[in-house]
């Protein structure tokens, strides 16, 4: 069976496709293989309303939020549409051959822990927004998507992420004890104790990924730049130990699993609390520093086996400087990026949700307390026929 895994991350920077051919069940697991993977762009004025949503919706009248709200939502339906038929374009694989979409859509919300300040305390559960309209994208390319990996999840108590643990073991399991750890907008990783048994895998966000790098280095080149590119404005900076010191303290950093975060704690609000200077080359390479030590701690403190490899995918493992500070804060293991082991780096996350999308057309439950915190087990998603 072939389907198509869709991401946009935290950093909205590309729409990161997969085609993944998987097949049936074999002593409890699928096996999978990479046919094609590649990225669009991400429209500039789809990405506008994202920022908008996120970023600035301080500013914004409650309509004027839900109408670029469902703007949004539409607008970046399509966009997946088009990707998606671009895509088959460029592998050269006929829209005949996938059976389903899997699409994660983008993140706007992410509050899985209960407010108090809302609603009735009976319903005891969190949310987690993503758009991107799986019906816009099921009827604009003819084929069923499945999608709302997170909402199960949180809806049985869980944090509704990191859902990556589920590929890492598919993918990277003969390389245990080892860490799969993804750096993408926010950092999460997957312990990998045993390379037969998924009831002893776990995993959790660690804290930022490129998310406050990007926030500083748009600050510093005045928008020139949208991330720093192999790390090299890092390079050129020095680490401010104080500052570092102080970002260490942070709450999410320190807590325990299972935990998750997004945009809407990691931003530029977070580094105007902490005082941090936008403006200054030693701050990139400080908030460099801040996600690779971030990264360790929540090594040392939560990972309770012994690992000899730490495997590194996402867009940070581009960034020479971040994969050198690991190197430095983990000398007992190897620190491998993904693509020594075959597989682009960027091509991880829309694998996971070609996986998922897989489990959830198929109704094949997943169980993720060991690492989300859910209750029970759950088949992931919904689907949505043209």
């Amino acid at each position: 069976m072939i389907g198509i895994g869709i991401n946009t991350g935290t950093s909205a920077d590309a729409i990161d496709l997969a085609l993944v051919e998987i097949g049936g069940p074999r002593e409890g697991s699928a096996p999978i293989r990479l046919l094609w993977s590649g990225s669009s762009p991400y429209p500039r004025a789809v990405k506008q309303l994202f920022l908008d949503l996120v970023d600035r919706a301080h500013t914004l009248s409650p309509p004027a939020w839900f109408d670029r709200a469902g703007a949004f939502d539409a607008q970046l339906g399509a966009a997946y549409a088009g990707a998606v038929l671009k895509a088959l374009r460029a592998s050269g694989i006929k829209k005949s051959s996938i059976a389903f979409i899997g699409s994660h859509g983008q993140t706007v919300w992410h509050a899985p822990q209960r407010s108090g300040n809302f609603g009735s305390p009976r319903f005891g559960t969190g949310s987690t927004i993503q758009l991107g309209s799986p019906s816009v994208l099921a009827v604009r390319t003819g084929i069923p998507v499945v999608a709302g990996f997170r909402n199960k999840d949180v809806a049985l108590g869980g944090q509704g992420a990191p859902l990556a643990p589920v590929l890492h073991f598919e993918l990277f399991r003969t390389y245990a004890p080892a860490v799969v750890l993804n750096i993408g907008g926010i950092a999460n990783m997957t312990v990998l104790p045993s390379h037969s048994d998924f009831s002893r895998v776990y995993g959790f966000d660690t804290g930022p990924g490129n998310r406050l790098i990007d926030i500083a280095v748009e600050s510093y080149t005045r928008g020139r730049q949208g991330f720093d590119r192999h790390g090299m404005l890092a390079g050129r900076g020095t680490t401010d130990t104080a500052l570092l010191e102080k970002l260490m303290h942070d709450r999410f950093v320190m807590r325990r699993p299972p935990k998750s975060t997004g945009r809407e704690y990691y931003n530029k609000a977070y580094l105007t609390a902490y005082g941090v200077p936008l403006n200054d080359i030693d701050t990139i390479a400080t908030l460099t520093a801040f996600t690779a030590h971030a990264v360790a701690a929540n090594v040392r403190r939560y990972v309770k086996s012994r690992i000899r490899r730490l495997i590194v995918c996402g867009g940070g493992v581009r960034n020479r400087t971040l994969l050198g500070h690991l190197s430095g804060l983990m000398e007992e293991v190897d620190v491998i990026p993904v693509e020594q082991l075959g597989y682009p780096a960027s091509a991880i996350e829309p694998m996971l949700f070609a996986y998922l999308g897989y489990l959830g057309f198929n109704r094949l439950p997943v169980h993720l307390r060991n690492i989300t915190g859910s209750s029970r087990s759950f088949v992931p998603g919904g689907i949505y026929f043209p």
